[in-house]
């Protein structure tokens, strides 16, 4: 009887990991939907889509993709939990009433520029597996650049102050030559 339960219980946990990893029409998804690649020098994010068009999928699905690297670069949690208890009624005869709401916001605010689509799956249904590939050395070199440029612009934008900086200052010294020797002019004479 034991032997028996033990085959039952491995059975129905077959069968319930297989349903996991098929579609809505019984379809084979990839394995690396429920299992994305570890890869230390590489960051995978999973998106799926089933638009109107295949166009439209695949683009859905990659930007959901992108999005599933950008939370797990970094991602803001904000949470509430609102509680509301009420009782009424004395002794045997009261009554609680208690309600609990949560509501839990996730944001994220990254860049993933140089994103690949490392693998694409078609499903019978039209709708659209990716696997976006985002190399961690290919996003230091991005941000490296994205820095030097800000500071090229920056250093640009301090010329330019120091220039408009000192011909403000020769306009004022000429101001200052003006006032204090004013030109005078002779009477032209033939």
């Amino acid at each position: 009887m034991k032997k028996l339960s033990i085959v039952l219980v491995a059975a129905v946990s077959l069968v319930l990991f297989a349903s996991c990893m098929t579609g809505p029409n019984g379809e084979r998804v990839p394995d690396w939907v429920l299992n994305p690649p570890v890869v230390s020098d590489f960051y995978y994010g999973v998106g799926y889509a089933d638009q109107a068009n295949l166009t439209l999928s695949k683009r859905v699905a990659e930007t959901r993709g992108r999005a599933d690297i950008a939370s797990q670069i970094e991602v803001t949690i904000q949470e509430v939990v609102s509680i509301y208890t009420q009782e009424s009624g004395t002794g045997d005869e009261s009554q609680l009433i208690e309600f609990v709401e949560v509501a839990t916001r996730q944001i994220t605010d990254q860049t993933v520029a140089g994103a690949v689509v490392h693998s694409m799956h078609l499903m019978d249904d039209g709708g659209v597996w990716v696997l976006i590939a985002y190399d961690i050395e290919a996003a230091k070199h991005f941000v490296a650049e994205a820095i030097e440029a800000a500071a090229r612009e920056f250093a640009r934008t301090e010329e330019a102050a120091f220039s408009e900086w000192k011909a403000g200052q020769a306009f004022a010294y000429m101001d200052q030559l003006l006032d204090t020797n004013p030109p005078r002019s002779k009477p032209v004479t033939r």
